[in-house]
């Protein structure tokens, strides 16, 4: 599983879902097909949880900024996995 940030995101993972060709734009954790999905930080914070103090608001703020997406890998070769990513982050 891994984390990242990109400017951009909501635009990112609309490309994302258009072009990935080995990597699935879905929810999910248990595949064994390698999965991405961007969390946004606005639509995180009214339906999953509410940051109430200033630390929590800059804590989440330092580490997500607007959004993260979050990339659970699965079987296929690293390879394959890198050039699907690069196809479409080298066109934005």
């Amino acid at each position: 599983m891994l984390t990242f940030q990109v400017e951009n995101g909501r635009e990112v993972a609309a490309a994302f879902a258009k072009q990935l060709k080995v990597i699935h734009y879905a929810v999910s954790l248990g595949h064994q097909r390698s999965l991405i999905f961007y969390l946004d930080s606005a639509d995180l914070q009214t339906t999953s949880f509410r940051l109430e103090t200033e630390l929590q608001k800059r804590s989440w703020k330092e580490y997500a900024g607007e959004g993260i997406f979050r990339l659970s890998v699965g079987l296929e070769d690293a390879d394959d996995l890198i050039r699907d990513l690069s196809g479409v982050l080298d066109n934005l």
